[in-house]
């Protein structure tokens, strides 16, 4: 279970450094309104990049970490019942209609059925 939540937080790591990139890269290199309007370009000029790095940086961390934890508060959770197999997403209710319990997606372990017959 471990290694489930190890790689599900990696892929959250990798979202957010790309959210962060996508906003930190366009910032860097190109103006937006008022700015495009008094340089006459959107694309900054070369001696202003290092001045526009740091706040560049600062906006894409703060994406970047905000897209972190939505995702994080994001996770739903499937339940599937062990009798008949009807899946849900986690609402606190346990019992299936059919008499089944409800268990963790996650937590189940399944056993292909050509198994189950020899």
């Amino acid at each position: 279970m471990e290694a489930v939540v190890r790689v599900k937080r990696s892929q959250r790591v990798r979202y957010a450094i790309v959210a962060g990139l996508i906003t930190a890269v366009p910032y860097e290199f190109f103006f937006g309104g008022a700015q495009a309007d008094k340089w006459h370009t959107y694309v900054v000029p070369g001696d202003q990049l290092l001045s526009r790095l740091p706040l560049a940086i600062i906006v894409g961390a703060c994406f970047g970490l905000i897209t972190f934890k939505v995702l994080l508060r994001s996770k739903r959770e499937y339940w599937v019942c062990t009798k008949c197999e009807a899946t849900k997403y986690a609402d606190g209710v346990v019992e299936c209609s059919c008499g089944g319990r409800f268990e963790n997606l996650d937590e189940v372990k399944f056993i292909p059925e050509n198994l189950l017959t020899k």
